[in-house]
């Protein structure tokens, strides 16, 4: 597959969901967002804009939810370095504390276990980020990454109408690569967001953050026989440089700086709107040794992006919503081997995603319906001079989402859903003509205001017309309980 597979960043743009995401309402209802009106998904300056700054405003009740999750995913229809499947398995607590006029306090603690199955020769935790270096030894094998998260976020009202908060984000995770080389890698990612929020008004609210992400993964490995271990640094996908000796080593340094604008306004009681756009500039570094004495650059990577994203509610009545959708999103990324100064790669991709849906609430047995359609039109320009290849790809993509919620018994609500993504050109695997779909089942029960107990889950298949054997596969689910008192 000859594919534009370092576009991975792109998919930020389709979706993006942290591993202490609180939506299970909206996941069971096949992923409904602009659609549906749900208090964990508003238009607010946190949930839509994520401002740290409108926490204080955002949360009003104190909850604790505990929610172990369980993924598995499978099929040839992957990348040259990816593996064959992946084992994930999340469990952890997030807790919200309102704490009076010292504002509201957040926190979560997780820990990850991740189990790639015979992933080929790569060595780095992330392969695949747009960057145009790639570290491998000559063997396929099983690799594991297990690691913690911890998560901690305060806002409060500073003065009248004017709001501060900050979140920090810490993971640590090692992975272990089980053959021939036995490459041992630490990573380790920083994540920092303040941010400052204005009520001008109770219909018009502005704000503003700054988001740092400081990332490290060192990969070191040294033959138990004192043989020389058999490593590749690629730059490129084609030309690599061979290096042969009894350990091996390579640093990757990662750095992002982002700001972003966020608004909240409501015209009319009946209508909200959600907007935020930001801009961001992020820089890679890869580090390996020289003369076994110090960390000398091999190669560097930078990364401009843009984005803008509004989202637009209208209630008709008590019943019927509508809700309309626009997003845009710009990439520019160049990577350059430093010991000779020379331009590798060079590419840039925009995206434009136009959406509208709506949704209807019965009243027999509170039974809601949604229905979203998006087009999103995909642009991207590569020129990779080193692997000599230059290719210009545009791609007109349809995604439909389809969901509901019903209330069997009192207390009892049960939700289902169905996503279906067509995409011209595959900007992620390569393929053409994908087709993408995701069927969900979710399930809660409240029991009196003491908590709640929510199931989900979700099966996905991607499948590429142009070859029946192409497919990929994904089982998830995920079971929260929500604690009101703690």
């Amino acid at each position: 597959m000859n594919i534009k597979c370092k576009l991975i960043l792109l998919i930020i743009f389709v979706s993006s969901c942290s591993i202490y995401s609180q939506q299970f309402r909206l996941n069971g209802m096949g992923g409904l967002s602009f659609s549906v009106l749900d208090k964990e998904m508003s238009l607010d300056l946190y949930d839509f804009g994520n401002n740290p700054a409108w926490l204080v405003e955002s949360e009003k009740e104190m909850w604790l939810n505990i929610d172990p999750s369980i993924s598995n995913e499978w099929g040839n229809y992957r990348r040259k370095y990816s593996s064959e499947g992946i084992y994930n398995l999340n469990t952890g607590v997030t807790g919200v504390k309102p704490l009076g006029n010292a504002g509201t306090f957040k926190a979560a603690a997780y820990y990850q276990y991740q189990y790639r199955r015979n992933q080929y020769r790569t060595l780095k935790k992330d392969t695949y980020a747009g960057e145009a270096f790639f570290f491998t030894d000559t063997t396929a094998a099983n690799v594991r990454f297990n690691g913690p998260v911890f998560m901690f976020s305060h806002s409060m009202e500073l003065l009248k109408d004017l709001y501060i908060g900050a979140e920090i984000n810490y993971r640590i995770m090692s992975g272990l690569k089980k053959k021939y080389s036995y490459a041992e890698t630490t990573y380790r990612n920083v994540t920092i967001n303040a941010g400052l929020a204005y009520k001008v008004s109770n219909d018009l609210i502005l704000g503003a953050s700054y988001f740092l992400n400081d990332e490290q993964e060192k990969i070191t490995a040294e033959d138990v026989n004192l043989f020389s271990i058999e490593s590749y640094q690629f730059r490129g996908e084609t030309f690599a440089v061979l290096y042969r000796n009894t350990s091996v080593y390579q640093k990757v340094k990662k750095q992002r700086n982002e700001l972003t604008l966020q608004g909240y306004y409501k015209p009319l009681d009946n209508i909200t709107i959600g907007a935020n756009c930001s801009y961001s500039e992020s820089e890679t570094n890869i580090l390996v040794p020289r003369a076994n004495l110090i960390d000398a650059p091999e190669g560097y990577s930078s990364n401009g992006e843009y984005s803008a994203n509004l989202q637009l509610q209208y209630k008709i009545d008590n019943n019927a919503l509508i809700g309309l959708k626009a997003k845009y999103n710009k990439i520019d990324n160049w990577s350059k081997n430093d010991t000779r100064n020379l331009l590798l790669w060079e590419w840039n991709t925009n995206a434009l995603e136009l959406g509208f849906g709506g949704s209807y609430m019965f009243d027999v047995n509170d039974l809601v319906v949604g229905l979203e359609y998006s087009r999103i039109i995909n642009n991207a320009d590569s020129s990779k001079y080193i692997d000599y290849r230059f290719n210009n790809i545009k791609s007109n993509d349809n995604l439909i989402k389809a969901g509901f919620e019903l209330a069997i018994i009192k207390g009892l609500k049960f939700r289902g859903g169905i996503n279906y993504y067509n995409m011209e050109y595959d900007l992620i695997y390569g393929g053409k003509d994908v087709t993408f779909m995701l069927y969900t089942l979710g399930a809660s029960y409240y029991y009196s205001d003491l908590a709640i107990v929510d199931v989900y889950a979700g099966y996905s298949d991607c499948k590429v017309k142009e070859n029946d054997n192409l497919m990929r596969n994904n089982f998830n689910t995920k079971l929260t309980l929500r604690l009101f008192t703690f």
